[in-house]
């Protein structure tokens, strides 16, 4: 049998397709579609988090120093949902929003969450050119927010209005909780233990399952206090290997093997992978 030459192109994209996502199911053979992954992204020095849902959403949580982000991205979201439900760019610092204008190039955006501040780089004043351009639609970052994606809610706890003006960029970071139903990550960019107290006196939080630890490990981040309150399961720093800042700082690293928290680093465990069905979950690499 002969087939048309005008099926020829079709036949060969689904050919192309069918191969591609061989070799992603390779790339992760343990990624469960039917249950929530979570992947803390080794992008060096910086932040980087994906969580593809057991309801099929997609949501990333900064971009890492650099567009390498856009690689480990294409290996991990289906071909066939190429669509971001929601980024989330904790604050304006190069270390996380590095990745985010390849990103915004090559996968559609249905929200972006950011932070109102002024600050001046030329990464991110493009950054914002560049969602103008992609006309996405654009949410500003206050404590006391939800978000519903699907059976997921991300519950924002900072920034408050006073903490927008404070000097410290970092402070103005979007820490957020992420729930699964009883599953919950704390997302803390890179704020100190200034906001951390705030955070403290005005929630209620559940024990946790993960925290992502503060900027990166500074000894600015993770107090006693915040630990206690959190008491997660296990900790996830995001940090580059032999990196300039010296992070994580071993007065930090401690605390959480004082508290016998189980500890992992991008710089040494590189992709971090947990799964959960919203009740148990587990560590898969």
């Amino acid at each position: 049998m002969k087939l048309s030459a005008r099926f020829l192109p079709s036949l060969a994209l689904l050919v192309s397709l069918v191969i591609f996502n061989i070799y992603i199911y390779q790339l992760q053979p343990n990624a469960n579609p039917n249950l929530t992954n979570v992947y803390f992204l080794n992008v060096g020095q910086g932040d980087a988090t994906y969580i593809r849902t057991a309801d099929q959403y997609n949501i990333v949580i900064d971009t890492g120093p650099s567009p390498k982000v856009s690689n480990l991205l294409n290996q991990l979201i289906p071909v066939w949902d190429r669509d971001i439900d929601l980024l989330i760019l904790t604050h304006p610092h190069a270390d996380h929003i590095g990745g985010a204008s390849q990103i915004i190039d090559q996968f559609p955006i249905r929200n972006i969450l950011l932070t109102e501040v002024d600050y001046e780089s030329q990464l991110y004043s493009s950054l914002l050119e560049n969602i103008t351009r992609h006309d996405i639609k654009t949410t500003y970052a206050l404590a006391g927010s939800n978000f519903n994606i699907g059976e997921s809610v991300v519950k924002v706890l900072s920034p408050t209005p006073d903490i927008l003006s404070d000097s410290d960029l970092n402070n103005t970071s979007i820490a957020n909780l992420y729930s699964y139903h009883d599953f919950d990550i704390m997302f803390t960019g890179d704020i100190s233990t200034k906001v951390e107290e705030v955070i403290i006196k005005n929630y209620q939080i559940p024990e946790t399952e993960i925290l992502k630890v503060g900027h990166h490990g500074s000894n600015t981040s993770s107090s006693e206090a915040f630990i206690s309150y959190l008491q997660p399961k296990y900790a996830v720093i995001s940090v580059g290997q032999n990196n300039r800042y010296n992070h994580p700082t071993e007065s930090v690293v401690a605390r959480f093997i004082n508290a016998v928290i189980e500890l992992l680093r991008t710089d040494i465990n590189s992709n971090i992978h947990f799964s959960t069905d919203g009740s148990s979950f587990k560590l898969i690499n």
